[in-house]
């Protein structure tokens, strides 16, 4: 699922994108803070994710994690595994939550952390956070 006969990538779908929205929503319990972030994780690491369908992405708002480690990391892959079964395009904008003299430096890192998961840069700028796409892998290939 999400490639088409020449094994490239299906192009972004908003109906796709919705459906996985609404399957996340509706089967993954919310942060009872928030209302609007999800809980995704694993028992002993867990992080929220605000999500959004825009155009045809999937577009990730936040991943925030009460304390660094594997929340973060756990949660993201589990959302990229539901993409691929999906056939989704994840999209988001890098934007850490910082001060002005560690901005740059966190945003490099976030930049590196969400490439190891398969995504890329839209733009090789790095102006005011770095607005990066995924596309669905090839369950098969992977």
């Amino acid at each position: 699922m999400g490639r088409n006969e020449a094994g490239q990538a299906s192009a972004p779908d908003a109906a796709k994108a919705r459906a996985l929205f609404d399957y996340i929503y509706g089967n993954f319990k919310r942060d009872p803070l928030t209302k609007d972030d999800v809980l995704m994780g694993s028992a002993n690491a867990v992080a929220t994710l605000d999500l959004r369908v825009l155009d045809e992405y999937l577009h990730i708002q936040s991943v925030q994690t009460l304390n660094s480690g594997l929340g973060g990391s756990v949660a993201l892959h589990q959302l990229c595994e539901l993409a691929d079964k999906f056939g989704v395009w994840l999209h988001l904008n890098v934007y850490p939550f910082a001060t002005d003299k560690q901005y740059i430096k966190t945003a490099r890192k976030l930049v590196q952390w969400y490439e190891h998961f398969g995504f890329k840069r839209k733009d090789l700028r790095m102006v005011h956070g770095v607005a990066m796409i995924r596309a669905p892998r090839d369950r098969g290939n992977q």
